[in-house]
């Protein structure tokens, strides 16, 4: 059975439709255009309408009345990589990455004698990775 490829609409984005689409996900409402500019600090209304407009048209966002709300990403979205926490997008990285550190420390005090040295640059590498990759997701969720 073929599937039918469809692009990710994210990554169409302008950045501030980005940013717009990331507020209207963290808030979990539907937002009116005011509500919008103050939350975005832009001065035109109409500019501000016209991304969420946009939004709407990517299917990112649902018009009722007169305010906007959010359709959640798809699975295969970049920002599926994410989940919101506390207003927070955080990336799914980060959950492993604190996982396995914490496995680690708990490792290293149980077994503190007998450390198996190769079995701990592997992990303490590994580690290395997934939180250099955590934080590089969560600066550009941040950055926009």
């Amino acid at each position: 059975m073929l599937m039918s490829y469809r692009p990710d609409p994210l990554k169409r984005l302008h950045s501030v439709r980005l940013k717009m689409y990331l507020i209207l996900l963290r808030e979990g409402r539907a937002l009116s255009v005011r509500e919008m500019q103050q939350l975005i600090g832009m001065k035109s209304p109409g500019v501000v309408k016209y991304h969420l407009d946009k939004l709407v048209i990517d299917g990112l966002a649902e018009k009722y009345g007169g305010k906007y709300k959010a359709v959640k990403p798809g699975p295969n979205s970049f920002l599926s990589l994410y989940f919101i926490f506390i207003k927070t997008a955080i990336p799914r990285a980060m959950t492993y990455a604190i996982f396995i550190t914490v496995a680690f420390i708990t490792y290293l005090v149980i077994r503190y004698p007998e450390i198996d040295l190769s079995l701990s640059l592997i992990v303490i590498v590994a580690i290395g990775f997934l939180w250099y990759e955590s934080i590089k997701m969560l600066r550009i969720v941040k950055g926009l």
